[in-house]
């Protein structure tokens, strides 16, 4: 039997696997985007009362985000198209990861293979 290529199959199947649920999570993302685009749509003001919105920063808008729209976490990509259909925002994508890493650094969030997620406390018992 040839070990060397059965072991060789059975890791690439598991990278494999991997890539499926990565792009699966990443479909999601995309998905839930859409909704929010199509429940979000304007019908006139913003508001209702005529009211502005208050204009939220780059951090608000990742922790919104990543709350509420990604709970499982988006990629800059996501994050980028989001914030451009949600609030009209035009951010650089460097200028997000900047923000991302200071938000990292701060431990706000935290990154695992692309994917940006909140940073949940520890609970300790």
């Amino acid at each position: 039997m040839d070990t060397e290529t059965l072991r060789f199959l059975d890791e690439r199947e598991k990278k494999l696997i991997a890539d499926i649920e990565r792009a699966k999570h990443a479909l999601d993302g995309i998905r839930r985007a859409k909704e929010a685009i199509l429940a979000n749509a304007p019908t006139g003001d913003s508001k209702g009362s005529g009211e502005k919105e208050r204009r939220l920063s780059v951090p608000e808008m990742v922790r919104h985000s990543l709350a509420e729209q990604f709970p499982q976490g988006a990629t800059v990509s996501q994050l980028f198209a989001f914030f451009n259909t949600r609030w009209g925002r035009e951010i650089s994508k460097p200028g997000l990861s900047v923000t991302l890493n200071h938000m990292k650094n701060a431990g706000k969030v935290q990154l695992d293979d692309q994917v940006w997620t909140l940073k949940r406390p520890r609970v300790r018992l």
